[in-house]
């Protein structure tokens, strides 16, 4: 009975007094996010949060502490994240809400243009990003015409720097020229001349015939050609004739229409090739093909090849088998090489030591060069029997005879 009084004592005196309610830890909301790791907290324990995004911690501490009374202290402090409306001088905001993340589209009035991006969105720090932009005036710009350039005129030193809107210039034609149209042009709005005449050979001549492309003139160059002259034009080299006449004839100081057509050559394939393939880049007059051998080949002879008016140039090339020279022999090694003939790339010699230890690389394998993949392995440490001499034992014997 004694005993049990000094234990009910004792626990009494270990009992630890009440300090207070517990806190409850606190669910997620739309502004902040509770790091807990229990369902309750004591008096003096303390739980740490974060502001959920579009939201930002308004303070220096995101830690909440238990108080006695079973609430958390202080409350929590996640401030709505919000961007201040703006506007541009000269420009067209179109501001809907102001809210974390929301972007806004900007432009500038007629007459203005934009400085800057032409959207912008609302940050985590409650600013606009990027920068925001500005309008800038437009200057209008002075359209004027530079002095008119027509081929075998004169006057050119008489001629202004730059002419304006509606202004006139007067064209006159070189000796043994005559113009066709007005001798008068006008400046343009869009600062062009309109309706510039030709300066052209007298008494029907032409002058030398246009360009006309992948083709040229049979006739030598010629400084007037006299009415009716035929010129006969043929395609360059490397082309072919597709449609068309091929001779112009000089009417009235203009050559007749030219419809003739040259396209490239065509060389079709280079060929086929064994073991290898070619890479084009065309089979057109001036294209390219490539020789690209297959793994564990390798080429001979000039691996490219070009189309030419002739069909293609060179010679169809080989890809022969890559091969490696007999693998080595090992002294005190069993050499496993299952192969006869070629020895290709890839084929794997094996070394196993019948005395010692292998040093090296016990497989080696012909690489795509020719060579193998690594030296020889040696065997290194064998144990050869010993030669024992034993020493020669005499034994005295000795005759005894019975008395």
């Amino acid at each position: 009975m004694l005993w049990t009084l000094v234990f009910l004592g004792l626990s009494a005196h270990f009992v630890a007094p009440s300090r207070g309610k517990t806190c409850s830890l606190l669910k997620r909301n739309n502004k902040a996010t509770f790091h807990g790791t229990k369902d309750k907290y004591n008096p003096g324990e303390t739980l740490s949060y974060s502001c959920n995004v579009g939201f930002r911690l308004n303070g220096s501490s995101s830690v909440l502490l238990c108080e006695t009374t079973g609430k958390w202290h202080p409350p929590v402090n996640c401030q709505k994240i919000k961007c201040e409306k703006f506007t541009i001088a000269n420009g067209k905001v179109k501001i809907g809400h102001l809210k974390y993340n929301t972007e806004v589209n900007i432009s500038c009035k007629d007459g203005y243009r934009l400085r800057g991006p032409s959207v912008v969105t609302c940050g985590a720090d409650s600013s606009w990003t990027p920068d925001l932009p500005t309008c800038e005036e437009v200057l209008p710009v002075q359209v004027t015409c530079l002095p008119p350039a027509v081929p075998n005129s004169s006057g050119q030193d008489g001629y202004k720097m730059a002419y304006e809107v509606g202004e006139q210039a007067t064209i006159s034609c070189q000796e043994g020229f005559e113009p066709i149209g007005s001798s008068q042009v006008t400046c343009g709005a869009d600062g062009q001349w309109q309706e510039m005449p030709e300066c052209r050979i007298s008494g029907g001549k032409c002058q030398p015939p246009p360009y006309f492309p992948n083709a040229h003139t049979e006739h030598s160059n010629q400084r007037h050609y006299e009415p009716n002259t035929p010129v006969r034009f043929k395609c360059n080299h490397g082309y072919r004739m597709v449609r068309g006449l091929s001779t112009i004839y000089c009417r009235n100081g203009r050559w007749t229409d030219l419809h003739l057509i040259c396209e490239k050559k065509r060389c079709g394939s280079a060929g086929e090739i064994q073991n290898g393939r070619y890479r084009y880049t065309g089979s057109l007059f001036g294209d390219t093909a490539t020789v690209t051998c297959n793994e564990g080949h390798r080429l001979v002879g000039v691996g490219e090849r070009h189309c030419r008016a002739h069909g293609w140039d060179g010679r169809v090339p080989v890809c022969e088998a890559i091969q490696c020279p007999e693998p080595p022999e090992v002294p005190d090694a069993d050499l496993f090489f299952d192969t006869s003939g070629i020895i290709k790339h890839g084929y794997v010699a094996s070394y196993r030591c019948r005395l010692g230890t292998l040093i090296g690389s016990s497989d080696i394998f012909c690489t795509e060069d020719g060579t193998w993949s690594a030296p020889a392995p040696r065997c290194e440490g064998q144990h050869k029997a010993k030669r024992i001499t034993l020493p020669v034992l005499y034994h005295e014997t000795v005759l005894y005879s019975p008395p």
